[in-house]
């Protein structure tokens, strides 16, 4: 059993403290937390079975305690980097909730931990679901060579919930959290080197919510688009090549499995589709979801600890390749604001 200590007590770090107290089986214990103030974070600890004395203020302390194997990250974005840095000073695996900024601070930190042999996984729950771990077989079988992929991934807000979108702390708005599933997709399907262009929408608090991408590479073009400001939530990818196209729908979160939804369906019908008559000419592979992907996540970050995985450094060239184009995104995009 490894011990971990949690950064970040908001949504996503109560949620994998809930996680840890509660499934033994992922191999990890949950043993302290980093909190901005000493009552609050006792207050986690209590609801987390976490003892007082585990309870830090200071990170540098938090750090230094020898019984700590690793710690998950779930800070705002602003300051990840910099808790990541350190976490690899002191020797201690990392699980790094996304979004994730591109700078020399991170290449450093990857390029420590590799010398190391500390494990940096990304915590996106969806590349550790049964639709991820098919994706090579299914486009293999169905689509052939790629060669157009369109993602899409709108989630409903008002303008006034944007507010906790503070540009200061989550620079990237809704290109860091919901784009950065569609980037990452991408990147798993074909690699990171692209040539786009964006456009970004602003609200008046200077929050992007909304992008939209288009580009290629020698032999594919995509269609990327998140936004809040949708009616009702969209989860779509569509793979296109020479054989045909498979369609996914709700292939981030998907009705089992996920900590939005929970358990609501045990499967995923993909449609198939090919040739002249796409509505005629088409089937679906329907997928069971065994173990629910937050957990199968917590469990690969274990086992990797334990017994060095080949593909968690191929894991982690990947997310640095997803850092580094919502990074350039956000450097070349027509920035336009709604609202006035």
């Amino acid at each position: 059993m490894s011990n971990v200590g949690i950064i970040g007590s908001g949504q996503m770090g109560k949620f994998i403290a809930h996680c840890l107290a509660n499934n033994a089986s992922c191999g990890l214990t949950l043993h302290s937390v980093l909190s901005r103030s000493l009552q609050s974070g006792r207050d986690f600890a209590s609801d987390n079975g976490i003892e007082h004395s585990n309870v830090y203020t200071d990170i540098h302390q938090f750090l230094n305690d020898e019984k700590l194997d690793a710690v998950y990250i779930a800070s705002p974005t602003s300051t990840k980097n910099s808790y990541l840095a350190l976490s690899i000073e002191k020797n201690k695996h990392v699980l790094v909730e996304k979004p994730i900024n591109y700078d020399k601070q991170l290449i450093n930190a990857i390029d420590t931990a590799i010398s190391k042999q500390l494990v940096i996984l990304e915590a996106s729950h969806c590349l550790h679901n049964q639709i991820f771990f098919r994706l090579t077989e299914l486009v293999d079988r169905y689509v052939g060579n790629i060669e157009f992929v369109e993602a899409t991934f709108n989630w409903p807000s008002t303008d006034e919930a944007l507010t906790k979108f503070d540009p200061t702390l989550e620079p990237n708005g809704v290109l860091g959290d919901l784009g950065w599933y569609l980037i990452r997709t991408l990147v798993e399907l074909c690699g990171g080197e692209f040539e786009h262009s964006s456009q970004l929408l602003k609200n008046n608090n200077g929050a992007i919510i909304e992008c939209s991408t288009i580009g290629s590479n020698a032999t594919t073009s995509f269609a990327l688009n998140s936004s809040y400001r949708q009616s009702t939530v969209r989860q779509v990818l569509r793979i296109s090549g020479s054989k045909g196209e498979l369609i996914f729908n709700d292939f981030i979160m998907p009705y089992w499995g996920s900590f939005v939804y929970g358990d609501v369906q045990r499967y995923l019908d993909i449609e198939v589709r090919h040739g002249m008559k796409p509505m005629l000419d088409r089937k679906f592979e329907r997928i069971y979801f065994t173990g629910e992907q937050h957990i199968n996540m917590l469990k690969f970050f274990s086992e990797s600890i334990n017994t060095p995985h080949p593909h968690v450094e191929t894991m982690l060239k990947k997310t640095l390749s997803s850092s580094k184009f919502v990074s350039d995104i956000r450097k070349s995009s027509i920035i336009r604001h709604w609202g006035g």
